[in-house]
């Protein structure tokens, strides 16, 4: 049994939609209940069984809830995978505060939050599998990315953390995995506070939504960390060996590659105003 945050949309719907097709059964957790219910629907079809929870991941009886939920109508709960989260793009000291702590309330306190959700019942049940989405900025930083990239090496932190207490704790058959992917192909670029003056689609080479393999690899065979795509693992392996190279490469680089000629106007993207209409698997940026 199987629940799945950001669900409506992304690499979260296509990891939903994969799990349904091992006949699996999930509870799909988003704020918006149109697209989420859209998402039951497909995962339905596919053979699986789903539930829908609408809410926020920040919110702590929210997630008790959507544990609740999965343990009533299905008896257990076997993996909790973290996937929500927004982006905000915007020189530090031209972005919102608001918008700032925006990105930090979903990508940080609701893993956070999830991950205590999930845990508890896996001590419970004395097994389980929480997989933490985070990303490449989890490893390598850049401009312009400042509240998402902090939340992304805060949640490498903290799996590490929490790795280390269930080893101390000897809870051998539980598990926590973070998964790094890069560039891929969905909306939440579309979905994207953004600050720059400028459209900023995801930085090449973008990957399609099969990245959820990484997810699902991890239920059958968890592990710590799972790099994600030859161009992840190549920027991280240099970052370790190089770091004072990438450091001076990567800023020109991001500006070239992930800031586009075009100009658009300031966004506080989902930060703020939810836009049920962009959510599907893919972003058709490829």
């Amino acid at each position: 049994m199987v629940i799945v945050t950001g669900a409506s949309s992304g690499i979260g719907r296509a990891t939903a939609q994969a799990f349904a097709r091992w006949n699996g059964s999930l509870v799909l957790v988003a704020r918006h209940p149109t697209p989420l219910r859209a998402a039951v629907e497909e995962c339905e079809r596919t053979g699986g069984r789903a539930v829908a929870v609408s809410a926020d991941v920040a919110d702590p009886e929210a997630m008790e809830r959507a544990a609740r939920t999965a343990v009533e109508r299905f008896g257990r709960l076997d993996v909790w995978v973290n996937n929500a989260g927004v982006v905000v793009y915007g020189p530090f000291l031209d972005t919102p505060l608001e918008v700032l702590r925006g990105v930090i309330r979903t990508n940080v306190i609701g893993q956070l939050t999830g991950s205590r959700a999930a845990l508890e019942v896996f001590r419970e049940q004395g097994r389980g599998v929480v997989v933490n989405v985070c990303s490449l900025w989890g490893h390598v930083a850049s401009p312009y990315v400042s509240a998402y990239a902090a939340s992304k090496f805060a949640i490498r932190g903290f799996s590490e953390c929490i790795r280390q207490e269930l080893a101390l704790a000897g809870a051998s058959d539980i598990h926590l995995c973070t998964v790094f992917p890069g560039s891929v192909d969905t909306p939440i670029f579309r979905h994207a506070a953004n600050f720059t003056g400028r459209e900023a689609p995801p930085i090449p080479p973008v990957a399609d939504r099969r990245r959820r393999e990484a997810i699902l690899s991890c239920v059958e065979r968890p592990r710590p960390e799972v790099l994600v795509g030859h161009g992840t693992r190549i920027l991280v392996l240099m970052r370790s060996l190089f770091p004072g190279l990438v450091r001076r490469l990567v800023p020109r680089a991001f500006v070239a590659s992930a800031l586009g000629r075009r100009g658009v106007g300031e966004t506080a993207g989902t930060c703020s105003n939810l836009r049920p209409e962009l959510n599907a698997i893919r972003g058709d940026w490829k």
